[in-house]
C-alpha cells in the first residue's frame, strides 16, 4: 500500500516491519531492537566485508 502512494521502498519495508513487530511483541519490541542490532554488528563474518573492500 505504501508503494502505491509513492513512498520509497526502504521506508515502506521499515514501516511495515515496525508496525507488524509492534502488533506481535507490543511495546517490548523497542526493548529488543538494541540487543538485536548489537548481535548483528558484533558478528565476525560481517566484519570481513569492509576489510575486503578496503583492501581492494
Amino acid at each position: 500500500m505504501f508503494l502505491l502512494i509513492g513512498i520509497p521502498v526502504g521506508i515502506s519495508i521499515a514501516a511495515t516491519a515496525f508496525f507488524f513487530g509492534y502488533m506481535g511483541f507490543g511495546p517490548m519490541l523497542f526493548n529488543l531492537l538494541p540487543s538485536r542490532i548489537y548481535g548483528v554488528v558484533t558478528n565476525y563474518t560481517f566484519m570481513a566485508i569492509p576489510l575486503f573492500v578496503f583492501m581492494g
